[in-house]
């Protein structure tokens, strides 16, 4: 019998105690939760997978509905709404060539609020007609090219060109303006009185008040190459009154 506190302890009197294993199921749910850290340490620094946002598609949707609100402005009269609209998006993609067209016209106007431009006019108007030719287009640029001005160089060339591609394309207002610059000639080049008679006539037969005024005015005084012919003057002078009239009682 040791006493108490005695270190005399042989090694027989020793029994090893053995470690009790873990139930089956806390053994299984370590290893998981192991397998699940080292998932989670493996994603650490890759981005995150993100959706494509449409985000820039609807800003595109947007910007075409109000493009599209703007034309249909102009179609009622109302340009400086048209101008605040458009001058806004002139870089935008989705300008497309009757928007250039009309914010080329609205910097064509003279009053209404907005700042007359020829040049800028010029600009949007080119830009149209890259897009898609259009007669309109040519008629506009045709009469800025001829009055020149508000940062514009007149160039009766370049007015010419256009008119004629707008008569081309049987642009009544487009002859009479052919018409007159050949008849009046802006420079002795250009002046070809029988080419202006066959022009206007053909825009007075198309019921163009200015070219029925102006064939009245021709014939009832005589030119060089067009003999005084008081027939056709009260016969021009005639298709303008009726003209006029027309129009006039259309307004009412």
């Amino acid at each position: 019998m040791l006493a108490w506190g005695s270190n005399n302890i042989t090694k027989a009197q020793v029994r090893p105690v053995k470690p009790k294993p873990l139930p089956t199921q806390k053994v299984k749910s370590l290893r998981t939760s192991t397998k699940t850290v080292r998932k989670k340490d493996s994603s650490i620094g890759k981005p995150k997978p993100t959706r494509p946002s449409n985000t820039i598609q609807v800003q595109a949707n947007e910007t075409i509905l109000t493009i599209n609100k703007a034309k249909d402005l102009f179609k009622s009269g109302y340009l400086l709404q048209t101008f605040r609209l458009l001058n806004q998006y002139k870089d935008s993609p989705q300008m497309d060539a009757e928007s250039y067209h009309y914010l080329g016209e609205c910097r064509r106007n003279i009053g209404g609020g907005i700042e007359t431009n020829y040049k800028l006019a010029e600009e949007y108007l080119l830009k149209s007609l890259v897009l898609q030719d259009n007669k309109d287009v040519h008629l506009s640029l045709g009469q800025i090219y001829e009055l020149g001005g508000f940062n514009l160089q007149r160039d009766s060339q370049k007015a010419i060109f256009h008119f004629q591609q707008a008569a081309n394309q049987d642009v009544s207002f487009a002859k009479f303006e052919l018409g007159r610059l050949y008849f009046q000639g802006l420079s002795d080049s250009l002046k070809n009185e029988n080419k202006g008679i066959v022009l206007l006539e053909e825009a007075g037969i198309q019921d163009i008040p200015e070219a029925q005024w102006m064939l009245g005015s021709i014939y009832a005084k005589g030119y060089d190459s067009v003999p005084r012919d008081m027939t056709k003057a009260k016969f021009w002078f005639k298709k303008y009154k009726e003209n006029k009239t027309i129009k006039q009682n259309i307004k009412l």
